[in-house]
């Protein structure tokens, strides 16, 4: 799995440079998901600093194909689960 802050689709932003990863953690999936729901990797909780004059920063997320991964979860302000 590879975290990049301040990259769009795997490609850097030089505007964003700057921009710092400065905590991440790996933790297991929650033992209550809705139905039909998988997370084979756990969560991951990252924080990160802006770029300066930044209010937002996109990051990308890439996992090993051979995983089977589809897809990335996360929870809204309501805590409904949403896939990104």
């Amino acid at each position: 799995m590879t975290l990049v802050v301040g990259s769009q689709d795997g490609k850097l932003d030089p505007d964003s440079s700057g921009a710092r990863i400065t905590g991440l953690e790996q933790e297991d999936a929650p033992a209550q998901l809705p139905q039909g729901m998988e997370m084979p990797l756990g969560l991951l909780r990252f924080e990160a600093t802006l770029a300066p004059g930044h209010s937002s920063e996109a990051f990308s997320l890439s996992v090993d194909p051979a995983l089977g991964v589809g897809g990335y979860w996360a929870r809204d302000s309501t805590g409904t689960w949403v896939n990104l």
